[in-house]
């Protein structure tokens, strides 16, 4: 049975019972399966990694457009190093967002 399913020793079947039937997949089948379910509903041409990825960098900047918002306002400098209060003088409040963070990392 193991040779049927191409299961090797020590590997990993999926039980399921369904309508008084036990099955038994193997986790690669199964995976081939719900993909299948799930590809009836996404459109041709449509890649979910494509959008996954996009939505991910588009979040990523907010993220960043954030931060570089933060640090340009001086609080996180009066945050970061328990200051009262950011002086517009002082030697790192002049440098862009990206040099507070790496300073601030390193």
């Amino acid at each position: 049975m193991r040779q049927a399913l191409g299961v090797t020793k020590g590997g990993k079947l999926i039980a399921r019972l369904e309508d008084g039937v036990l099955s038994l997949e193997t986790v690669e089948t199964t995976v081939r399966r719900a993909q299948a379910i799930l590809r009836q509903y996404i459109p041709e041409g449509v890649s979910l990694v494509d959008e996954l990825i996009a939505e991910r960098r588009e979040a990523a900047k907010l993220e960043w457009d954030r931060l570089c918002e933060f640090c340009r306002s001086g609080l996180a400098w009066s945050r970061l190093r328990g200051a009262s209060a950011m002086t517009a003088n002082a030697p790192w409040a002049k440098r862009s967002a990206f040099d507070i963070v790496m300073i601030r990392i390193s």
